[in-house]
């Protein structure tokens, strides 16, 4: 008898992201910036040190770019783009720190990239902000850097020319700055980061480029970034502080007459490589969007009761280095872009409020590392949702089918630990049931999201080896009960375990006789009493043959009958994996076996009645990796009971189609896709074909619609 850990905690009602678009830019680039968008175009620049410098133009609905290379023959360690003069063209400011200069190129592109006016410095910037501090209408540049003190200012003249100025701060080592507005007047204030005294330092403006200090507030911890912004209300600037390790944001609330307090720390796992801010979710207040050196973007959510608590995350490709929140085109909600490195590619994240209607084949945001998929109508609308568990991100991810439209989500639900496998249980009016097993952990879980009550109750069932979910079930009492095939040194394993109250559950576990390894099992009801029977595979310690039996199920599931088949000839395997369906309609459970390596062939036993069978047929030789890799589903929907399989390393998904009274077609391959993980076959969108669904490496979820894969009963 188990008595579970049960937690319960508040379910993540918000989604910012659904909808992705990787676009590659066919060269490795340095870095990026934005420069602009519009109604009609979104601009950014990109370039590759002594040698390229691009813009990049996006039309306004994100579904296409133009890219114009130029050739650039200085180095620049950072470019940042600006309105230098007033002829309202975007001009581009580089710094060099080995040659300790400022480089100006105005009217930005032209045919050719031309540096304007070089200023030599007598210190190597590493930081660059531009403003107008002296209220001439003109752009002044700003430049510090860790090892000189105090902030070196540039005056503009609103031609391409700058005036050295007076150093700002001289007595504070500075290591992040900004201006921004604090006391309401129309003059830019200063507001940086003193690394050496660990100090925030407000400077106010009062004109001509003077500043005078106003207030002082000593940090916590050392701080790398330093962000102004409105988070809490519109017309009040707060800062977001980003510490040294990267591992933190701090939050300092404004009250809007010049004093900060510290308010929040939101914490994470891994570095911090870039972040902005933003109302992702249409609810008034900005929400923090970082994307993080482990491949993730996350979206802390704000809140007016619990604000920053619940969060989402989504795989970013593999090294995403910036990240740009831009205008949809309808001025609806706000898209985001993130730049992969590693990849060299613009990743496009549309927000779940845009949508949009099935066309063609998409690709959806997921957590990292999404693996098993399952599909069901999860909210009893006629249409089938999508759950798949992400083992990198810890979660379970949730996304709900429309009629014609991309599904909503994903919506998302942390988890304790890594899942490995993934069952769907039962739903209520209110609720809905899963069953996730953690191989790392040796532990299972009957997990209960209550989406009335916004919450989820999880209830953790300890093991002692690696269990795979192979049926569950519910009884008229409302209580769960299902059955895992367990991988264990000692000897494989099924267990049955029954929920007995609302936190004990009950285990039982069938094993051949000692000596006879247990190679594989599913779970049935042969003989139509409505109890589950098992159906397994095992070697015959005595004989060394691989040997079929069925042990009989009753109102205690003591197993105790059994049939043992040794006429059946199967074939010498490392392991074998049994489904049960009634592909010949004919009211009696018919068999599909995968016998592994060496054999990796598939099998049909058609089924008699009352746990007998007919010899095993050969249907095709192919290798699977899991169970899985194979579905059991009506393909072309003509009401026969297709069987699908995913070969990843091959890159194709195939199927056999039923042609009746369990006889098959050689396989037939649906798609050719390269790079995926695993796949679901189900109607996601109310037509009247089934929707191809696969999750790929990328942590990515790609969706092929039925129309495109050609599914029709023929």
């Amino acid at each position: 008898m188990w008595l579970t850990a049960r937690t319960v905690y508040a379910q993540n009602q918000e989604s910012a992201f659904g909808e992705i678009s990787p676009f590659k830019l066919g060269r490795n680039y340095d870095d990026i910036a934005l420069v602009s968008t519009s109604d009609s175009v979104i601009t950014f620049i990109a370039w590759v040190n002594n040698e390229k410098i691009a813009t990049i133009h996006f039309n306004n609905n994100l579904t296409n770019f133009k890219l114009v290379e130029k050739h650039i023959d200085f180095s620049a360690d950072k470019i940042i783009p600006a309105y230098l003069n007033k002829n309202k063209t975007i001009d581009l400011l580089a710094i060099n720190k080995t040659s300790k200069a400022v480089y100006i190129i105005l009217d930005f592109p032209k045919d050719s990239v031309i540096i304007k006016n070089e200023i030599l410095l007598t210190f190597s910037p590493e930081n660059i902000i531009t403003g107008d501090i002296n209220n001439d209408g003109n752009i002044d540049i700003l430049l510090y850097t860790k090892n000189e003190a105090g902030i070196y200012p540039l005056f503009g003249n609103g031609r391409g020319n700058f005036t050295p100025g007076k150093t700002i701060a001289e007595n504070n080592a500075v290591g992040s700055a900004t201006l921004t507005h604090i006391n309401n007047d129309r003059i830019p204030d200063l507001v940086m980061v003193d690394w050496v005294k660990n100090e925030l330092n407000i400077l106010y403006g009062f004109g001509r480029g003077r500043f005078i200090e106003q207030s002082v507030f000593p940090l916590s911890k050392e701080t790398a970034e330093l962000h102004s912004t409105s988070i809490f209300h519109k017309y009040t600037t707060d800062f977001l502080l980003q510490t040294s390790d990267s591992l933190e944001l701090q939050i300092w609330k404004g009250d809007g007459f010049g004093d900060f307090k510290f308010d929040h720390e939101i914490n994470f796992d891994t570095k911090i490589n870039d972040f902005t801010v933003c109302d992702v979710n249409r609810d008034g207040l900005k929400d923090i969007i970082a994307i993080l050196n482990n491949g993730a973007l996350q979206v802390i959510f704000n809140d007016p009761t619990t604000p920053f608590i619940e969060r989402i995350e989504y795989a970013a490709g593999e090294m995403p280095k910036r990240i740009f929140m831009v205008p949809h085109q309808s001025g609806n909600a706000p898209n985001c872009i993130v730049f992969d490195k590693a990849k060299s590619q613009l990743i496009v994240f549309r927000n779940i409020f845009n949508e949009r209607f099935i066309e063609e084949p998409f690709q959806m945001a997921t957590g990292r590392q999404p693996t098993q998929i399952i599909t069901q109508d999860f909210n009893r609308d006629g249409i089938a949702d999508i759950a798949l568990i992400n083992t990198s991100s810890k979660s379970l991810s949730l996304f709900y089918g429309q009629k014609k439209k991309i599904p909503k989500g994903p919506y998302s639900v942390q988890l304790k630990y890594e899942p490995s496998n993934l069952a769907f249980h039962s739903l209520t009016d209110t609720t809905i049931n899963f069953v996730i097993s953690f191989s790392n952990e040796n532990k299972l879980s009957f997990l209960t999201l209550d989406i009335a009550n916004a919450t989820v109750n999880n209830a953790f069932i300890e093991t002692d080896r690696n269990a795979q979910i192979l049926s569950t079930s519910t009884d008229k009492h409302g209580y769960s009960k299902f059955f895992t095939f367990n991988y264990n040194t000692r000897g494989n394993s099924i267990s049955f375990y029954e929920q007995l109250s609302h936190n004990i559950f009950i285990e039982q576990t069938f094993r051949p006789a000692s000596k006879n390894p247990l190679l594989g099992a599913t779970i049935a009801d042969l003989n139509n009493d409505k109890f589950p029977d098992i159906v397994y595979i095992y070697r015959n310690g005595s004989t060394a043959k691989t040997e079929f039996g069925v042990a009989f199920g009753d109102s205690s599931y003591s197993m105790k009958l059994r049939l043992i088949s040794k006429e059946f000839n199967l074939p010498e395997a490392t392991g074998f994996y049994i489904w049960a369906a009634d592909f010949d309609k004919d009211k009696n459970p018919d068999l599909l076996i995968y016998a592994d390596m060496p054999a990796e062939t598939f099998y049909l036993m058609k089924g008699k009645g009352d746990g007998l069978f007919y010899s095993p047929k050969e249907l095709t030789r192919v290798k699977i990796d899991s169970r899985s890799s194979v579905q059991i589903v009506d393909v072309d929907r003509d009401n026969l009971i297709d069987i699908a399989i995913g070969l990843n390393k091959k890159g194709k998904v195939i199927y056999l189609r039923n042609e009746g009274n369990c006889n098959f077609t050689k396989p037939y391959t649906l798609i050719k896709e390269h790079d995926f993980e695993n796949f679901k076959i189900s109607n996601i969108d109310g037509d009247s074909f089934n929707d191809l669904i696969l999750t790929d490496r990328d942590g990515f979820l790609r969706i092929y619609p039925g129309k495109n894969l050609n599914l029709k009963n023929e």
